[in-house]
């Protein structure tokens, strides 16, 4: 079985006032956009991060609240599990994409809150201002990395895709 969803960030120009969202496709049956007010609704957080310029106060959603709201589930909700199957979805990668192209990988267990520890944020603000347009308008930020590779500038998609059980 092969997951994807594929998360894609649309922004006005700059100038244009219009506040960025977030288009969710995850297949034929599910999709639609989030603005940022639909994903300080998914449950904000507020977190220190340190970056090259200094430590900042950002806001944002962890990446595995959207998961959530795209429905995702650990695994099959039944006490007897075949062991191929068993914890499925966590066998999975998300794929962030910055606009330049570049890319970070995380898997899905460690963004979960109750396995991980990773905590990863899709950010629209930071130090109490609106990220700038050369940042934003939406920015994935990992707070928990010790260095800055995994948090991108100008994030344009996540995609979840599953890794195949042998």
């Amino acid at each position: 079985m092969l997951l994807v969803l594929a998360l894609m960030i649309l922004a006005a120009p700059p100038d244009a006032g219009a506040p960025a969202a977030l288009k969710l496709d995850s297949g034929p049956t599910k999709g639609g956009a989030l603005s940022v007010k639909d994903l300080r609704e998914l449950g904000a957080v507020t977190s220190d991060w340190k970056d090259k310029a200094g430590s900042h106060k950002v806001t944002g959603v962890r990446l595995d609240r959207l998961l959530a709201r795209l429905g995702f589930s650990e695994d099959p909700k039944t006490e007897t599990v075949d062991p191929k199957v068993k914890h499925r979805e966590l066998r999975a990668a998300i794929v962030a994409t910055a606009a330049d192209g570049y890319e970070a990988v995380f898997s899905v267990a460690e963004v979960q809150d109750e396995l991980g520890p990773t905590q990863a944020l899709v950010v629209w603000e930071m130090d109490g201002k609106p990220l700038p347009p050369d940042a934003g308008p939406l920015r994935l930020v990992v707070v928990t990395d010790k260095k800055q590779t995994r948090s991108l500038f100008q994030l344009v998609s996540l995609r979840l895709t599953a890794i195949p059980a042998r």
